[in-house]
């Protein structure tokens, strides 16, 4: 796309954004000419599209990402740099492994984390955070826990990277499905030449389905054990495949409701009237009881039961993309495949980048990166007889096809996860330890039991292995180099707008009396009944919703309230 294309896609999207009822009634192109050899842009319309279960798309927002030419964005690309250099390096050797460690010593002095004090603020004008980060804290995500404590660093860093959720067996009714997956070949990444990159950026369609193992043969298939591995089943997922799984393991394994779910902690799977749990674990899910239910004599099942929660996960998952499609087609962020070309041109070949230059602190980091250095190095070393190929910065991509043809930020991804993890920490109790952890071996082989000094240490509760859910999918997608890590933590937020956003109205639909508590990713506990929130203790300045009555047009100014959940 050159420069008179870009500013006729910026021209549909204005008069999209000033008058969406007639995008119908028009021919809506974001091209002048449609071209089938060439990819389509992904659903721009959605993010103009209006809701009757949720506040309107247009009505949520998020911060501006960090500027092209701030120190964010360029500490952001760095931690993309070591993503693709520790693609192939398994999960199971991070902790004694020198690459790890030089990627962590690195990551440990850039600005990539979240503001805790300002988080909805400008990244470039209220900066990001440093934070000590080491191989057990390395690209995970958790760090906006830190809201909730000021001396906290990386929740997240408690147990295998790898959440429970990911490994652990799926029980689909009489199904018992292992997660053994489909996975790319190591060591084999795209879009490393500039031949290439040019090809994908101008819209060349190619095959997504390059240098799978496992497809037709299944004793190939493996365990999550890489960066490769996740950042592979992320580009096939459908978006809420991982959190309708994890509620299967949940009910399945007997796991006990919120404490304020009305039918008390067990949950009727069928509808048979008795409770699921599994025997063997029956005496310790009865010690996490607490309180008596309101309804003795019932049970849940459409309402606070199995069914809601299965659907209910699905349900946000849309919402929740409208939204975020909203916000890619206004900040319209450019993905990090491209700013990496930028990269190289202003640090390897000293070229002035396209209308301006790095500011003068950007460019001390990026010539001062050791995962650049590593990258362009690499690349200048002899590969067979006569062949010397140049260095370059171009990013490692995990997929053939590179990026998708939607703006980087937010994440559908990231807010899904946000959205469908909220659900989940709404109908289970997050407090109960998860049981009998486990991690993959190096070569994915096999589960082992995790031996870590945290195993038993009454951390790895149902809402940590929850959030790191959220985080490993989000984050999986950053490891395939599509995302930036501020595309993570944002649009995870503003999933859990969102989701809040249809329980409250949810809350006034319902005959049984109840109130759930379950806490934030910020860590902080929310509270929804019968109408109303609370955020950290404080009722939001929400319209009180009375059972049966609708919301009023002027009474919808819900998204600007939950903004100031985190």
């Amino acid at each position: 796309m050159n420069a008179s294309q870009f500013q006729n896609l910026v021209d549909q999207l204005k008069k999209l954004n000033a008058d969406p009822g007639q995008a119908a009634k028009r021919k809506f192109q974001l091209r002048n000419k449609t071209c089938d050899s060439l990819r389509r842009f992904v659903n721009p319309q959605s993010g103009w599209s209006l809701d009757t279960e949720v506040t309107d798309p247009c009505c949520y927002e998020i911060p501006a990402p960090p500027d092209l030419n701030s120190q964010e964005e360029a500490a952001e690309m760095i931690e993309l740099y070591w993503m693709a250099i520790l693609r192939d390096v398994p999960f199971a050797q991070w902790d004694d492994h020198p690459m790890v460690a030089a990627a962590a010593g690195e990551i440990s002095t850039l600005p990539l984390f979240v503001n805790r004090d300002d988080p909805n603020g400008d990244p470039t004008t209220s900066g990001f955070e440093t934070l000590s980060v080491t191989s057990k804290s390395l690209f995970r995500g958790g760090e906006l826990a830190r809201f909730a404590d000021k001396n906290a660093g990386i929740s997240e860093n408690v147990g295998p990277y790898l959440s429970q959720f990911l490994l652990h067996e799926i029980p689909y009714g009489t199904l018992r499905i292992p997660q053994r997956c489909i996975h790319a070949a190591a060591g084999v990444d795209y879009m490393t030449d500039w031949s290439e990159w040019l090809h994908v950026q101008d819209g060349e369609r190619r095959n997504p389905n390059q240098n799978l193992v496992g497809q037709h043969d299944p004793s190939q298939r493996r365990y999550l054990s890489t960066m490769r591995d996740l950042a592979t089943y992320v580009h096939y997922d459908a978006l809420y495949e991982a959190y309708l799984n994890a509620a299967l393991i949940l009910l399945g394994g007997g796991y006990p409701s919120n404490p304020g779910n009305p039918y008390g902690p067990g949950c009727s799977v069928m509808g048979t009237g008795q409770d699921q749990r599994p025997h063997e674990h029956e005496e310790y899910l009865k010690s996490a009881n607490r309180g008596a239910p309101k309804y003795p004599d019932q049970d849940g099942f459409g309402t606070f039961g199995g069914p809601q929660v299965l659907s209910q996960v699905t349900e946000v998952a849309t919402r929740a993309l409208k939204a975020v499609w909203r916000q890619k087609w206004t900040h319209l962020r450019l993905r990090p495949e491209a700013y990496a070309a930028l990269v190289h041109r202003s640090i390897v070949d000293e070229v002035p980048v396209p209308y301006e230059d790095f500011d003068i602190e950007v460019e001390r980091i990026l010539r001062a990166s050791s995962a650049l250095d590593r990258l362009t190095s690499s690349r200048g070393k002899r590969r067979g007889r006569g062949h010397r190929p140049e260095p370059n910065a171009l990013l490692p991509m995990a997929y053939p096809e590179g990026s998708p043809t939607h703006p980087s930020y937010g994440a559908g991804h990231a807010t899904v996860a946000g959205a469908c993890v909220t659900v989940l920490k709404s109908f289970f109790d997050g407090s109960v330890q998860f049981i009998g952890p486990v991690e993959s071996t190096a070569d994915g082989g096999h589960l082992v039991p995790y031996q870590g000094m945290d195993a038993h240490s009454g951390k790895m509760t149902v809402e940590l292995e929850l959030n790191k859910l959220a985080a490993n999918i989000a984050t999986g997608r950053n490891m395939a180099g599509v995302h930036w890590r501020s595309d993570y933590t944002q649009s995870v937020l503003l999933g859990q707008r969102v989701a809040i956003d249809m329980l409250y109205r949810k809350s006034a639909t319902y005959t049984e009396e109840y109130c759930i508590e379950f806490n934030s990713f910020g860590g902080k506990p929310i509270e929804i009944h019968s109408g109303q929130v609370k955020f950290a203790g404080k009722k939001l300045n929400l319209p009180e919703l009375k059972r049966g009555r609708c919301l009023e047009a002027s009474e919808c100014d819900i998204a600007k309230a939950l903004s100031t959940v985190v």
